[in-house]
């Protein structure tokens, strides 16, 4: 048994010592890319941005196809106009993840008016 950890500790001592390696300072090419994080950003700002401009001009015609309709209501072709612009205006906040800033009772009607645009049975008003 001596001679096994006498053995190992030889062998231990006759390996070779590795001498770490310096780190490189300043730039290396796994450092990020800080430009192009920075444009990536600029760019997924920039979409963001153009999605909200795309919603707020669903929003603008929604309201005026919905005054429209409450002035006619038995006109069956305006109030198909306005469940399908309730459809795609509900569709681009929830694409864009804001259906937290707007209000409940607001987002449950474009989900109504999306179930009419997508025939769907919609459940009687409690």
């Amino acid at each position: 048994m001596f001679d096994l950890i006498l053995l190992s500790g030889v062998l231990f001592a006759a390996a070779p010592q590795v001498a770490p390696q310096p780190q490189e300072s300043g730039l290396s090419s796994e450092a990020p890319d800080e430009m192009g994080e920075i444009d990536a950003l600029i760019r997924a700002t920039q979409e963001s941005l153009e999605r909200q401009k795309n919603i707020r001009v669903l929003l603008e015609a929604y309201r005026t196809i919905e005054k429209e309709a409450v002035a006619k209501p038995e006109d069956a072709a305006l109030l198909f106009r306005l469940a399908d612009s309730g459809k795609k205006l509900h569709e681009a906040i929830e694409e864009a993840y804001l259906a937290d800033y707007f209000s409940a009772d607001f987002m449950a009607e474009l989900r109504k008016l999306k179930d009419i645009a997508d025939k769907k049975p919609v459940p009687p008003a409690k």
